[in-house]
């Protein structure tokens, strides 16, 4: 039947995406793989269509409008026309699942598996994790946001720079704020300050990132304090200005 599916890799559990992985495909996680619908992002989401006509499927991401593909060689691909035949495939039941393969290989029969030793998926001759469950799926559209990195950050006395990378899901509007004002972090960049620290004492804050439905995610940021040397050097220096 025509609809939105994932398409896993029974035995290792994980999911086709839409990203590429040089001349493959990357996979994601599932944790459990005995339900009857999968509720998951858009880019592990695929559109499996039966042409009747032409008698092959053609199978379509959700996320990006791009098309599961191959050519000759251990390869995959998502591509934007289906207006070639690198685009039909074949779906077969197999014992304890599927296999997709596909239709127009000019070599021999090419299956999307799952290659567990370069983990990526592709269309492969030889055997791979190739037994596939096509389970019904719908799209995530809850709101959600990653951070990184979300580690302690150390920074010296003398101060500087943390970028951090948010990557918004489905809509999120992430903010950051600071909890000490030695340490700033602009909403836009995500770009952080750590002002120099010119006392004895080490410091320390934390960075909260948050978006409306969605989970705080905090980050603390630890300083070091001014080393007695550089103690020692200020005031000499501060003295001698005074004296002169």
């Amino acid at each position: 039947e025509n609809g939105n599916y994932v398409i896993v890799a029974k035995s290792s559990k994980v999911m086709l995406t839409n990203a590429a992985v040089g001349s493959a495909l990357a996979h994601k996680s599932i944790d459990n793989i005995d339900v009857d619908k999968v509720t998951t992002t858009d880019e592990s989401v695929w559109y499996i269509e039966w042409d009747e006509t032409n008698s092959y499927y053609l199978i379509k991401s959700v996320g990006n409008g791009c098309y599961l593909s191959a050519t000759n060689g251990n390869t995959a691909y998502a591509t934007k026309t289906n207006s070639d035949n690198f685009c039909h495939m074949i779906i077969s039941e197999v014992e304890g699942g599927y296999n997709i393969e596909w239709k127009n290989s000019t070599s021999d029969k090419r299956i999307l598996g799952y290659n567990t030793s370069s983990p990526r998926f592709a269309f492969y001759t030889t055997s791979q994790d190739n037994t596939l469950l096509i389970i019904p799926a719908e799209i995530d559209t809850t709101p959600n946001f990653t951070v990184s990195p979300t580690d302690e950050k150390s920074i010296g006395a003398e101060g500087g720079n943390i970028q951090f990378t948010v990557v918004a899901i489905n809509g999120a509007v992430v903010t950051a704020k600071s909890s000490a004002d030695w340490l700033t972090i602009d909403d836009d960049t995500f770009n952080a300050t750590v002002d120099a620290n010119e006392t004895a004492e080490a410091r320390s804050a934390t960075i909260t990132f948050s978006a409306d439905g969605c989970d705080d995610v905090v980050v603390t940021v630890s300083q070091a304090a001014l080393s007695t040397d550089d103690d020692e050097a200020k005031t000499y220096t501060e003295n001698f200005t005074n004296w002169a």
